[in-house]
C-alpha cells in the first residue's frame, strides 16, 4: 500500500491501521485498475499483521496481511 496521512481509509483513527490494533472485521476491496489490469477482488476479513514502520522515503510504503473469511469475489473493475 502506499501511505497517504490524509486518507481516512488508512489512518490510525479509522483506518487500516486502527482494524489490526482491534482485530475488526471488515468489507476490503483490491482493485488493480491503477497497476494496468481491469480487475478487483472483494471480501470479508479482519487485518491480521503488518507492517507500518515508515521509512521516511516517498512514496511511504506498508504491507499488510488480511485473513479472509468467507468467499472472495472476482470482477471486471
Amino acid at each position: 500500500c502506499h501511505y497517504n496521512p490524509a486518507d481516512a481509509t488508512l489512518n490510525g483513527t479509522a483506518g487500516l491501521e486502527s482494524k489490526l490494533n482491534a482485530g475488526t472485521t471488515f468489507n476490503w476491496e483490491i482493485d488493480m485498475t491503477n497497476a494496468g489490469f481491469a480487475y478487483k477482488l472483494t471480501g470479508f476479513g479482519y487485518v491480521s499483521g503488518g507492517d507500518f514502520t515508515f521509512t521516511g522515503e516517498d512514496p511511504i510504503n506498508f504491507e499488510v496481511t488480511i485473513r479472509v473469511s468467507g468467499q472472495i469475489d472476482e470482477s471486471v473493475a
